[in-house]
């Protein structure tokens, strides 16, 4: 019943890329690791302008150190299976949302794929009292998360947050008024239990994301 039930959701997630994120034009190619970065999905087109405007990953070079980077992670760390990731550039202070996943069923092989370009990192003020209230909820977050999510790629994604919707979603749990609470936000979504950071998740993928810091 396991496998059956594996087999389902992996065939659920393989046709949601396909339907929703569908690959498109090749982003970056790595000799090296003999795969390939392609943009892909209904995204696309704002990921490319956010890249055009944004600043590290609108320079190539640094663009394809961080694509390297990707796939080296992928080289040593990933059976081939299908996954959602979020690589955070703790140089560049900056992330993407990208799926690794076959780039066809029937031929077999495996690619990257970029479904979201992040912001980059803009650390909130802190300076006055609500500042300060915000940033010691941040920090109790990551404290109580960093065993199951890497601190700088969680940094990152709480600061994204809308804060004061982020502060009251932990108050509640905090509380018990609440056993869990789940922040939606653009351009990302926060599930908080037990006063921690249990997932990450966003609006262009199909489950929750491996935040990685490269």
């Amino acid at each position: 019943m396991q496998v059956k039930a594996m087999t389902k959701k992996v065939n659920t997630l393989w046709k949601f890329l396909e339907t929703e994120q569908p690959l498109a034009e090749e982003a970056y190619f790595s000799p090296r690791y003999y795969m390939v970065v392609y943009w892909a999905g209904t995204s696309l087109d704002a990921s490319r302008e956010s890249l055009r405007k944004s600043c590290p990953f609108g320079d190539p070079k640094r663009r394809k150190k961080f694509f390297e980077k990707c796939l080296r992670y992928i080289a040593h760390k990933e059976p081939r299976r299908i996954k959602e990731f979020l690589f955070y550039d703790t140089r560049c202070e900056q992330g993407m949302i990208m799926a690794f996943r076959p780039d066809s069923l029937k031929r077999g092989t495996w690619c990257l794929s970029v479904m979201k370009v992040l912001p980059i990192r803009k650390i909130p003020s802190s300076t006055d009292q609500r500042g300060m209230k915000f940033a010691r909820v941040r920090k109790l977050l990551v404290d109580a998360s960093v065993r199951w999510h890497p601190r700088q790629a969680l940094e990152y994604v709480l600061e994204l947050m809308n804060q004061d919707d982020l502060k009251e979603s932990y108050e509640h749990v905090r509380s018990g008024k609440f056993d869990g609470s789940y922040h939606s936000g653009e351009p990302l979504r926060v599930y908080i239990e037990n006063c921690m950071v249990n997932y990450v998740s966003s609006p262009e993928t199909f489950g929750t994301l491996k935040l990685v810091e490269v």
